[in-house]
């Protein structure tokens, strides 16, 4: 599975429009990639306290581009809609699927194009992806309780809390919570699928709603390249 298909799509915030493009990335892209996520103010939010190198940063994306349960994308910004390469910013991904599940991550290492609704942006192309493209009836992710910004942005797409991971990491000399959270997919068979018997606690119902209108609105705004 390795990298997902190419997309792009374009948020506009403050009056910008951004360009924006997830594909698989390129082999001479490690060294940058390496600089910038070794920066403490992004280490701190993806709970690493090492320096990157691009060896490192060069193996993992040859260890990406053959893994079987995983599906991976660079977050790229475009100069204009004729750019189909861009320049990347971040990663996100869904990784460990297996019996319709998954485990989604996402870092924008480049801390200048934070704030824009980026992250939220790929979010949802993520989301139709795994709902259109791999049929997967939900998704787990975590975020920091310090990370604000990433839980709401998560929520906003029909993440629900699940609970709380205490004393998860150390960073910065710091004990780390993290939440927990769930999405599932909230179409027909996958939902249904999923509850079973059962039926849903109240907070995914809302969840639900979030869920269904990132993903039509992810139709809208999504082009596979």
């Amino acid at each position: 599975m390795s990298y997902g298909l190419p997309m792009r799509f374009g948020p506009i915030s403050d009056g910008v429009e951004y360009h924006i493009i997830m594909r698989a990335y390129q082999e001479s892209e490690g060294t940058a990639m390496a600089k910038a996520i070794s920066r403490a103010n992004i280490q701190r939010y993806i709970m690493l306290s090492a320096t990157q190198t691009p060896a490192m940063e060069e193996t993992w994306m040859e260890q990406t581009a053959t893994a079987k349960d995983d599906c991976t994308w660079a977050i790229c910004i475009a100069q204009d809609s004729s750019d189909e390469l861009g320049t990347p910013i971040g990663s996100t991904g869904l990784h460990g699927i297996k019996d319709g599940r998954a485990h989604s991550g996402i870092v924008i290492y480049n801390d200048s194009f934070w704030g824009y609704g980026i992250a939220s942006a790929c979010h949802r192309a993520r989301s139709l992806y795994a709902h259109e493209v791999l049929g997967i009836r939900a998704i787990d992710s975590f975020v920091i309780r310090s990370n604000d910004a990433s839980l709401k942005a998560l929520e906003n797409i029909g993440y629900t809390r699940t609970g709380t991971q205490y004393s998860h990491s150390i960073v910065d000399g710091k004990v780390c919570h993290v939440d927990n959270l769930t999405w599932v997919n909230p179409f027909g068979h996958q939902w249904d699928y999923f509850w079973g018997d059962n039926q849903p606690p109240e907070e995914f119902n809302i969840s639900r709603r979030n869920a269904e209108l990132a993903i039509k609105r992810a139709k809208k705004d999504v082009t596979f390249m």
